[in-house]
């Protein structure tokens, strides 16, 4: 996956290239950016908001509650928004076509940007039809590549999950999924 540092300049002459030139007050444009009132999050709002300003994009912070907040985003209704995969509610690479085949816009899916790529709308069908698990495996990492090429979504990070245990603590595999899942496994020595 790419990674991008600050670069104020290239923001601008992004900015500039796509039409969103400066007004008199320095303001390019005013978008509004939706996130839950979550404390984590609203303080990745006001951080991503102060970068912005800097290059003359001025966010228009909007934290609601978690209901409202994920009622109003799931049908697509928001020019930016902050919101977080825990898990992916699933272990199995479904979610990849959920979110990202352009028939899995809402409400059918979770493809809230309305992204379309037609290669990887037939490489996520793919799988589910290949009983071959080395063949579907190379199929889902090759979708895996276009989304991190056309950057639909942009993740600003990966949380690491720590588990700190004694050594009587057994039987501990902790699940991708960052649930809880593996204490009903665990035992005491």
């Amino acid at each position: 996956m790419r990674q991008y540092g600050y670069d104020l300049a290239r923001a601008e002459q992004l900015l500039d290239a796509a039409c969103f030139r400066p007004a008199p007050d320095g303001v390019r444009m005013r978008p509004a950016l939706k996130t839950s009132t979550d404390e984590s999050t609203r303080l990745l709002a006001e951080a991503l908001a102060d970068q912005w300003k800097r290059a003359g994009v001025v966010l228009e912070l909007r934290p609601l509650e978690f209901a409202t907040f994920y009622s109003d985003v799931t049908p697509g209704s928001f020019p930016v928004y902050t919101f977080c995969w825990v898990g992916a509610s699933n272990t199995d690479p479904d979610i990849f076509e959920y979110a990202g085949d352009s028939q899995k816009m809402p409400p059918g899916g979770a493809n809230r940007g309305h992204y379309t790529n037609s290669v990887l709308n037939r490489l996520l069908r793919q799988p589910r039809t290949e009983m071959n698990m080395r063949r579907r495996k190379v199929i889902l990492s090759e979708a895996q590549k276009i989304p991190a090429e056309d950057e639909p979504y942009i993740d600003l990070w990966y949380p690491d999950d720590i588990c700190v245990h004694a050594r009587r603590v057994g039987n501990l595999a902790i699940s991708p999924l960052g649930d809880f899942d593996f204490l009903d496994r665990v035992t005491l020595q």
